[in-house]
């Protein structure tokens, strides 16, 4: 069981810390070089990123068949998944808690809990930060529904249900201090936009 623990957990805490790191280094997404000839662009304007190319293929079993990076984007899990994601064995095989403590947020933190579903890290982590909130995004309106419920049944008022989009998180600039993605980025359809 310990050698679990020690490949689960790597594995959610790489999943915690990879969001920050492309949010602050834009150079993980390889950039369009300026076209001097093009009235649009000019030596001083900022460079457009550069998508990365998806193929197609036939699709596996778990998959959509759209290949990014060598990997096939898998499908996503509906709302009907909700009793998977609340699993009353998920912090034996995942250990959550660690890895919320090592997020070390502060009481004021503005956290996005991208591909948030039923709100397993997003129900842990709101207490954690009473003067901050969670704004728990997800693509499926029957997850932000149940998010809903759940905080109503819990008292948390700290948390904002926010419906997002395949390729947007559809909120403004500069407004999280952290981003959480946890068991989702195998599900984007458009991983190079989310990013």
């Amino acid at each position: 069981m310990k050698s679990r623990y020690l490949i689960l957990v790597p594995i959610t805490l790489l999943a915690l810390f990879l969001i920050p790191l492309a949010l602050t280094h834009n150079e993980l997404i390889p950039k369009k070089k300026n076209n001097t000839s093009s009235p649009q662009t000019t030596p001083e304007s900022p460079e457009t990123p550069e998508i990365p190319q998806y193929t197609l293929d036939k699709p596996s079993a778990d998959g959509i068949g759209k290949i990014f990076m060598g990997r096939e984007i898998a499908k996503v899990m509906g709302h009907p998944g909700i009793g998977w994601l609340e699993r009353t064995t998920r912090e034996k095989e995942e250990a959550p808690s660690k890895a919320i403590a090592l997020l070390n947020l502060k009481p004021n933190t503005i956290i996005a809990d991208i591909g948030a579903g039923s709100g397993y890290y997003t129900f842990r982590i709101a207490p954690l930060i009473p003067e901050g909130k969670v704004i728990a995004i997800d693509i499926q309106q029957e997850m932000l529904d149940h998010l809903s419920s759940e905080a109503r049944k819990l008292k948390i008022n700290n948390v904002q249900p926010h419906l997002g989009t395949i390729e947007s998180l559809e909120l403004p600039p500069n407004s999280l201090d952290a981003a959480l993605l946890v068991d989702a980025y195998h599900e984007f359809s458009h991983p190079a936009e989310m990013l």
